[in-house]
């Protein structure tokens, strides 16, 4: 059994007019697909790795013996004009995982994501970033909204 977030905690600020901060509310913070893949958007409150600039998911691999690759650079987000953004190349080289059956792993991204307003609606997509036995998952966006 998953254990509850407080999804409301999950801030990843973003340009919204006047230069104030904003953040990304999730609207649909779980995608899943029974016997092949769960991604959650996860809640950073508390971590060690608490950037309010990167968005967090955990992926895991609900296949009972195919091998996951998680392409990191390939998660891209789409904005509210339909316009495809990639991710902001950080500093970490590692962005492809490997997942065993039934294993969990962390993947972290940063957009850019100026120019983006309060009320827009956003959705972070992995159905290229996910293979399983060498075959690419057409899982469902993420959405989020920007407050």
């Amino acid at each position: 059994m998953r254990p509850l977030f407080p999804f409301f905690l999950l801030l990843a600020p973003v340009a919204a007019g006047c230069g104030q901060s904003a953040f990304l509310l999730p609207a649909n913070a779980e995608q899943r697909i029974d016997g092949q893949v769960d991604v959650v958007a996860r809640d950073v409150a508390g971590s060690a790795l608490n950037s309010r600039d990167i968005v967090r998911f955990t992926v895991q691999n609900m296949s009972a013996s195919a091998q996951m690759k998680v392409d990191r650079d390939a998660v891209f987000l789409v904005g509210p004009s339909g316009s495809k953004v990639s991710r902001d190349v950080g500093s970490s080289p590692h962005t492809v995982y490997d997942v065993v059956p039934g294993a969990v792993h962390d993947v972290n991204v940063r957009f850019p994501l100026g120019g983006f307003v309060r009320g827009d609606m956003v959705a972070v997509h992995f159905e290229e970033a996910i293979l399983i036995g060498g075959q690419p998952v057409p899982i469902k966006p993420l959405t989020f909204q920007v407050r």
